[in-house]
């Protein structure tokens, strides 16, 4: 009995010692077990931070092994895209013999009460200012029942746009609707952006992806141009029945070998709530602290590119189609032929030149990541808008000259396709600001934005265009056009401040610091407690 009583009385002797030591920690060092436990947690969240990617991949390919690879995925979503933008300007060089009096057998009778220059630039409106309304509708949708549903359903109904604007061929405003149905179902180009923000995580292969879903899109517009070309003899309309079969057999590519994407979490799922549940004892709010503005969407940063886009695309429009039809085109061909002299370029040629800048934007698309991981996109767009602007200045004074020879031809056509691709970088920077700003699960939408706002301004800028320049010259339309590419690169200008607009090393750089600090705060911290509680 003794010996128990003495063993009992030893372990209460232990314990209040323990209790006691507790209180001392306590008082000198002010950490309770509350603040080592948090302290724990911090040191898990930590651990897994520095093993985990600070992006975590948070999209999947739906695939199996008897389904095929990613890149095969990759290039029939492009296709998609091409053969699209191929459907929508078909006829694109056709345009300004349709719309002239008595320009081709084909041509519509009566354009009233729209001018050579209205009616030539309301053909593509329409088709524009549909796709501008599928961008919008497309874009979101794609973020709520998937990619694939959506570009399926431009391919195949966009088959049927083709039949249609070959029917309504006998008058002109009867063409232009059915020209406005087609584009309806114009809106791959926005899904496959968000498609190439789903199967990449590297921000600079990102990018570079953004930039060759546009760059494949112009190739379509140049695919269409060069169609319309090569049977111009067969018909001005034919064309529209092999743009029809193109997106019928992009449709049955991306039916078979378009893979879907999977969002890991839902939408109101973010990564921190994975997090928590692999870290225990942390709270949700210990887990997402300071990561929840990852899930929000800055909307006064949103318009401000967006704004600078409507603007870039708006004075870009001097360049082209502006400086290619009327400028070149009057300058080289209808002055001579109102002379009844051999014109310097032939319709044929014009309209090779016309569809060949689309291949220039290739080159820039392929350069421009680089250049925004260097210096950032919104500093590289401000200086590209302000490039736009000289360059049509430039070849309106070179068009202008008199008179009119070979030498002065081949001077525009050479600065023309020598400063394109540099001008063009700054259409390709939107898509990857947009992309650095939007949650994941709004990435169809935000694409959605600005494939909507690059088609608006495609719509109304060249028909209003053609409209200034009827009522007054080319020399003040080209003026004007400057004027915007100027106003484009200011806004585009005051968004280099804009942190997540910075070079890519410079806010890897920033990140790395911020995590140094953190990490040499925390050791600091349970250094200190340790040495307190030892004394």
């Amino acid at each position: 009995m003794n010996s128990a009583t003495g063993a009992t009385s030893e372990l209460f002797i232990l314990g209040s010692t323990l209790f006691s030591l507790n209180d001392a920690r306590t008082s000198l060092t002010g950490t309770t077990d509350a603040d080592l436990e948090a302290g724990k947690c911090r040191e898990s969240l930590t651990e897994q931070h520095k093993s985990t990617p600070s992006t975590p991949p948070t999209t999947e390919l739906k695939s199996t092994k008897n389904q095929p690879n990613e890149a095969l995925s990759m290039w029939v979503v492009r296709i998609a895209i091409c053969a699209d933008a191929m459907n929508s300007q078909v006829l694109g060089p056709n345009y300004p013999l349709l719309v002239l009096e008595e320009g081709s057998p084909e041509s519509f009778i009566s354009t009233d009460p729209l001018g050579f220059s209205g009616a030539n630039y309301f053909i593509p409106m329409c088709s524009n200012l549909g796709m501008f309304f599928s961008a919008i509708a497309f874009g979101k949708l794609s973020d709520k029942i998937g990619r694939k549903p959506c570009i399926l359903a431009c391919m195949y109904i966009g088959v049927l746009g083709s039949p249609i604007k070959y029917a309504a061929r006998g008058n002109f405003w009867t063409f232009c609707a059915a020209t406005f149905f087609n584009g309806l179902f114009g809106g791959s180009a926005a899904v496959g952006m968000a498609y190439a923000s789903d199967v990449t995580e590297n921000r600079l292969q990102k990018e570079a992806q953004i930039g060759i879903m546009i760059a494949t899109s112009m190739l379509g517009r140049t695919g269409g141009g060069a169609t319309a070309i090569l049977m111009e003899s067969i018909g001005l309309f034919a064309p529209l029945w092999v743009s029809a079969a193109i997106s019928f057999l992009a449709g049955v590519s991306c039916h078979m070998w378009m893979i879907e994407t999977v969002h890991k979490n839902k939408p109101e799922e973010t990564f921190e709530a994975t997090k928590e549940a692999d870290t225990p004892n942390c709270s949700a709010s210990e887990a997402s602290a300071g990561d929840k503005d990852s899930q929000n969407l800055h909307m006064k940063t949103l318009l401000h590119v967006l704004a600078g886009e409507l603007a870039d695309h708006v004075g870009s429009l001097g360049l082209v189609p502006l400086c290619l039809s009327p400028l070149m085109f009057n300058s080289f061909y209808v002055n001579f032929v109102e002379q009844n002299q051999d014109p310097i370029m032939s319709a044929t040629a014009y309209k090779w030149i016309y569809i060949f800048p689309a291949v220039l934007v290739l080159p820039g698309a392929i350069v421009a990541p680089y250049l925004f991981k260097k210096f950032g996109p919104a500093l590289i767009a401000s200086l590209s808008n302000i490039l736009t602007g000289a360059v049509t200045i430039a070849l309106l004074h070179i068009a202008m000259m008199e008179p009119a020879t070979t030498t002065t031809f081949a001077v525009f056509v050479a600065v023309l396709y020598i400063a394109f691709p540099l001008t063009v970088i700054s259409q390709v920077s939107t898509g990857p600001m947009l992309d650095r700003i939007a949650p994941e699960s709004r990435w169809g939408q935000i694409q959605g934005f600005n494939a909507a706002a690059m088609n608006l301004s495609s719509a109304l800028g060249p028909f209003l265009y053609g409209l200034l320049t009827d009522a007054t010259s080319i020399e003040v339309t080209l003026h004007t056009a400057t004027g915007v590419s100027a106003l484009a690169g200011l806004i585009n200008a005051m968004l280099v401040k804009e942190p997540r607009f910075r070079p890519n090393n410079e806010e890897v750089e920033e990140r790395k610091s911020a995590q140094n600090s953190y990490d040499e705060a925390l050791i600091s911290s349970n250094t200190t407690g340790i040495k307190e509680y030892e004394v």
